[in-house]
């Protein structure tokens, strides 16, 4: 078959394709996926049940192709949208308000079990790299997280290569009622905040086997937090309400 003849092909049913996703898109719009029906989308994209049967056998493959480049088109346009903010020190929140915006204007027709498809697998593990590094350029930002892992580092100096003498008071001579306020009648509540529970900084709570371990979130597990947090954008009560969503998501891992 000629070349020329071959692309043209091609090209047909990449716009028959098209059509019958786009005709999908404006029925979800206007009334749910629960409106998309193979007679509906052939009428919709003007072509004929007979030419759609050829491209989707059935409604559930078609719901899972406009399922499929709608999540792609999303992480392309918050792509686009860090490209677009790169150098002005916003990337971050940017492209969490845009996220949180798209799940807020699609709540109205969401269709969970698309949610459970290979292609939503792939699209989560990317947009959580994809944020992950957005938040690895935010630390170095910003000082409150690009300093956070210095501060640690000084908080035991034992654990970091310090002289032992500096590491205990009791052990080098100091009074013993100095050593460990719960040792000497002192309420247990005030020996050690780690020990309750109480969180160390941002990286977590202190273990309470071994109360001079600290936790540390990584990158990954914050972008994992940002992504579930701006997700509330689906239950907000208004669209300017998403914001603020964002601005309390990413003080959140600031502090």
């Amino acid at each position: 078959m000629p070349k020329l003849w071959t692309n043209t092909v091609k090209e047909h049913r990449h716009a028959v394709r098209a059509a019958a996703l786009d005709a999908a898109a404006a029925l979800i719009a206007h009334s749910g996926p629960g409106a998309v029906s193979m007679t509906r989308v052939a009428e919709q994209a003007g072509i004929t049940r007979a030419t759609l049967y050829k491209y989707f056998p059935d409604v559930e493959t078609l719901l899972a192709a406009w399922h499929e480049r709608q999540v792609h088109e999303h992480l392309a346009a918050l792509e686009q949208i860090r490209a677009d903010s790169a150098g002005s020190g916003h990337e971050l929140q940017s492209v969490l308000e845009a996220y949180a915006l798209m799940i807020y204007d699609r709540r109205a027709y969401e269709a969970p079990h698309l949610h459970s498809s290979t292609h939503s697998d792939h699209a989560q593990q990317h947009l959580e790299e994809f944020i992950a590094d957005l938040i690895r350029g935010d630390a170095g930002g910003h000082s409150d997280l690009a300093d956070r892992r210095h501060s640690r580092e000084h908080a035991h100096p034992a654990e970091h290569g310090a002289p032992a003498e500096h590491a205990h008071p009791s052990e080098h001579g100091a009074p013993a009622e100095h050593a460990h306020p719960a040792e000497n009648g002192a309420p247990a509540e005030h020996a050690h905040p780690a020990d309750h529970g109480v969180p160390s900084d941002l990286g977590g709570t202190a273990s309470q086997d071994h109360p001079g371990d600290h936790a540390e979130l990584g990158p990954e597990d914050l972008a994992r937090y940002c992504i579930h947090a701006v997700g509330a954008a689906a239950s907000l009560s208004s669209r300017d309400a998403v914001p603020l969503l964002v601005e309390a998501t990413i003080r959140g891992i600031r502090k």
